[in-house]
């Protein structure tokens, strides 16, 4: 098995959320890896912890392990840089600066600054605290779970003393109480074996391990922070303040009305459901498996190490090698394109404002348009077009006498390409397609190659194919044109399915590997208006003299947003 190294600590301002929901993961997964548990504080009560396998620091690096998870609220960046020379590194529930040097960064909690530094979002992999959950019981006490801050359960106390017909039970050293409804209990691992009728804690891992087992909880904030973080999810949890700032009498009154009235409660209940352990375990141990790309990653084209993190999202980093500026993306979860008939019916029509099939006078018009530049080249022989969706350049290339075959992977777009159309079209994956050595003179790709992740070994595939002086012609997306190049918002909306954005700079260094040549480029997309809402030159956006200009010096010097190319093979 794997070893995994998780660096994280105990008490102060820790408290026993990181380390407990860290025991929690380990051993759920402990069938698969092997965990060690370490610290940057070599004094760190961890150590002392004999239900688990520890080392210190400075013993990592001997350990060698495939993966370091670190679940530490804040770490220097100098311990991510050192940790990574060792191994990927996923960086749980940050609040530093240190995240922007993560492989993964997963926020199991929610944070006031949710920002684009972070892969994993909260209810997405919310793992939460014991094997033991809690059980509601609309009948039962309510329980108080509010740590060490004496002034924090002082006013507590002084807010739920004044509620009649309520019991509550208080988690703190066990003594004589002078209230008839509050009674106390020292802490320990079973105080969930009972079931209660709410909670009354602070933003932390309690809550949500509360709230995904239909328990109400209210929230009292031992501090301005805490309390932050609680207006930011008031679907979820009722949140009676920052205890500093917060009325007694008022806090009675919003207290009871909460717990006497059922319709309230259920609705927070109802959004607990948002929350699934579970599934979020699954998917944790699914990033894990992945997490094997991300050591020592260089560019899919000129294979450069010299590389900049440009965006996170759920499943994928985007990436942008600082030699060829070929954008890239390594998954960590697989992505997912629906290539039903929804794709090429209701998301084209919401993107084009008809659907793909009504669309087909102009996606006629497009295949013979590139056909006019193909038959110049090679002006018959057989044609394999990758990606063949609904056939309509398919059935152009028949017109034009060309011999046809297709590969696509929607059954639904097919499906109409051999029942409808009448073409050789096989429904499967570029992978799962058999190749044969030279049996094609042209091979095709519209908007397809930048789907296509590990594409230096599809693109072998296709060369064995290619017949000798065959050519491969294909159209995508330029991830440095001018939007790559100038738009600061560009790396954000590069579609999640893109698996890499080349240029023709990176596809020649990569084609020239396999003996292609480029005999045909074509800058597209080139758009004026687009360069003036870039830069913001507003005033000159309809001076047409200065468009004309703009768009011969763009696709002079490749800045299309997208462009078609023909390769030879020699």
């Amino acid at each position: 098995m794997q070893d995994i190294c998780i660096i994280t600590d105990i008490g102060t301002i820790y408290g026993f959320g990181h380390i407990t929901r860290m025991k929690f993961i380990s051993n759920k997964l402990k069938e698969y890896y092997n965990f060690t548990f370490s610290s940057i504080n070599d004094n760190s009560g961890i150590f002392k912890d004999n239900t688990i396998n520890t080392c210190k620091y400075n013993e990592i690096k001997n350990l060698n392990p495939y993966l370091i998870i670190v679940d530490s609220r804040e770490v220097d960046s100098a311990y991510i840089k050192e940790l990574k020379k060792i191994s990927s590194v996923i960086i749980v529930d940050s609040v530093g600066n240190e995240r922007v040097l993560a492989d993964i960064v997963i926020e199991m909690l929610p944070n006031i600054d949710n920002s684009k530094e972070v892969n994993i979002k909260p209810f997405i992999a919310t793992i939460l605290n014991s094997n033991v959950k809690p059980k509601y019981d609309a009948d039962a006490p309510v329980l108080l779970y509010l740590g060490f801050n004496n002034e924090l359960k002082n006013k507590a106390i002084e807010i739920i003393s004044k509620i009649e017909n309520k019991n509550f039970i208080l988690i703190d050293t066990e003594k004589e109480s002078e209230y008839s409804n509050i009674s106390y209990k020292n802490f320990g691992t079973d105080i969930f074996q009972n079931p209660y009728s709410a909670v009354i804690t602070y933003f932390g891992l309690t809550a949500f391990e509360c709230i995904e087992s239909s328990i109400p909880v209210i929230l009292l904030s031992p501090t301005k922070y805490h309390d932050d973080l609680a207006k930011s999810q008031e679907e979820l949890f009722f949140n009676l303040g920052f205890f500093q700032n917060i009325d007694t009498n008022a806090s009675v009154n919003k207290l009871r009305e909460f717990l006497f009235n059922d319709d309230i409660q259920n609705k927070f209940r109802e959004k607990g459901k948002l929350i699934n352990t579970e599934k979020s375990l699954d998917r944790i141990k699914t990033i894990i498996d992945n997490i094997k790309d991300f050591k020592d990653i260089e560019c899919p084209f000129c294979k450069s190490r010299n590389i900049e993190m440009k965006n996170r999202n759920l499943e994928s980093n985007l990436y942008k090698c600082k030699k060829c500026s070929t954008l890239f993306r390594k998954y960590f979860l697989p992505p997912f394109t629906d290539y039903s008939s929804k794709y090429f019916v209701e998301d084209y029509k919401n993107q084009y404002g008809k659907t793909y099939e009504e669309d087909s006078a102009n996606l006629t018009a497009l295949a013979k348009r590139r056909l006019e530049k193909i038959i110049k080249i090679k002006p018959n022989g057989k044609i394999l077009d990758i990606g063949s969706a609904m056939g309509f350049f398919l059935k152009e290339a028949r017109e034009y006498g060309y011999e046809t075959e297709g590969i696509e992977i929607s059954e639904y777009a097919s499906n109409y390409c051999i029942n409808t159309l009448n073409l050789n079209v096989h429904n499967c994956s570029l992978l799962n397609f058999e190749y044969k050595e030279k049996e094609y003179d042209i091979i095709t790709a519209w908007y397809v190659v930048e789907h296509i992740y590990n594409f230096e070994s599809i693109l072998e595939r296709i060369i064995y194919s290619l017949k000798d002086d065959g050519i491969l012609a294909f159209a995508t997306p330029n991830g440095n044109g001018l939007s790559g190049r100038f738009n600061k918002n560009y790396f954000s909306i590069v579609p999640s399915d893109h698996a890499f954005e080349a240029n023709p700079k990176s596809l020649d260094i990569l084609m020239s590997k396999y003996s292609l040549k480029c005999i045909n480029l074509e800058n597209q997309s080139v758009y004026y208006n687009r360069f003036c809402d870039i830069f913001g030159f507003n005033l000159i956006r309809k001076n047409n003299f200065l468009s004309r200009i703009y768009n011969s010096l763009a696709k002079n010097k490749n800045l299309g947003d997208t462009f078609e190319c023909i390769y030879q093979k020699s």
